[in-house]
């Protein structure tokens, strides 16, 4: 994490045109000052934002950090997310003996979660404009169960139906099992035999 919140945040932001030039504020900052910030209190305002930048040796305002929130910035946090991701989630493998005579058992699943308005043009909701749903992102997740790893990672707006999205898409492989999560109490199994 280390890492990914400092050296990897800095080049994502030049790659991305966050950062144009060298400023007060790197991307390593930027990056760390909205996690840090957001883990301790998730509806932090622009001013509590600038004193987790403060905090990691930043000196900025409101306003400056504010003008900070561009679609640059959406596709750097984006791109943290996406190699944090592929770097820490791990979770126990299943050892079931049922499941075992597979090569893989996946899950496939997806959330949504509302964003603010201003970022409609990037993520487009399902709601209407004025509505707490006019923003939103969707993550599509797959997790093997006999490995414990997150196998594919996948974000789009959330009017995306799941039914667009690359897992949906993706045929099962011989070998293989995989459950979607279609809804509440429900769910599809697709299996590939040998």
């Amino acid at each position: 994490m280390q890492y990914i919140l400092g050296e990897y945040s800095n080049e994502a932001a030049r790659q991305t045109g966050f950062i144009q030039r060298q400023g007060k504020l790197s991307g390593a900052a930027f990056v760390q000052s909205l996690v840090f910030g957001w883990l301790q209190k998730s509806q932090a305002s622009l001013g509590e934002l600038r004193q987790t930048v403060a905090s990691v040796g930043n000196k900025i305002s409101p306003q400056a950090l504010e003008q900070r929130f561009t679609p640059q910035a959406a596709e750097l946090m984006l791109r943290v997310l996406e190699q944090a991701v592929s770097q820490i989630v791990v979770a126990q493998p299943a050892v079931l003996p049922l499941l075992q005579r597979f090569e893989a058992v996946y899950v496939v699943d997806s959330s949504t979660i509302n964003l603010p308005p201003e970022l409609a043009p990037l993520y487009r909701g399902c709601g209407k404009a004025g509505s707490a749903n006019y923003a939103g992102l969707k993550l599509h997740l797959q997790l093997d169960l006999l490995s414990g790893a997150l196998s594919h990672f996948e974000i789009s707006e959330a009017r995306q139906p799941d039914a667009k999205s690359v897992l949906a898409k993706a045929g099962v492989a011989k070998g293989t099992l995989r459950f979607r999560l279609l809804a509440i109490g429900a769910t599809s199994a697709a299996a590939a035999r040998r």
